[in-house]
């Protein structure tokens, strides 16, 4: 029986959002990668761009900034207008109210 695969999708991962897309925030993503939805990604600080996760950098993509909402075939030219996860609001226990 021949194997078959299915891409990832953004329900497989994200499984809560707060309302008005609080969490989100619109980046451009630079040109070579093909990243697929899920992928940690950090911000270039020269540039402001966001390339995949590079532990072992120290251009400002060695930190987590958020985790791509959708897929995206940068390989040609920088893609912008894409959305990346980047914050929870958490509701606070305040005890006696």
């Amino acid at each position: 029986m021949p194997v078959q695969s299915e891409q990832n999708y953004l329900g497989d991962w994200l499984k809560y959002e707060d309302e008005s897309l609080y969490s989100r925030d619109e980046v451009v993503v630079v040109s070579g990668q093909n990243l697929a939805t899920g992928t940690v990604v950090g911000i270039i600080t020269a540039s402001g761009k966001v390339t995949q996760l590079a532990p072992a950098a120290s251009d400002g993509s060695q930190n987590a900034a958020g985790v791509l909402l959708l897929p995206v075939d940068a390989s040609s030219a920088d893609k912008g207008a894409l959305s990346i996860f980047t914050r929870h609001k958490r509701a606070v226990y305040r005890p006696g109210r």
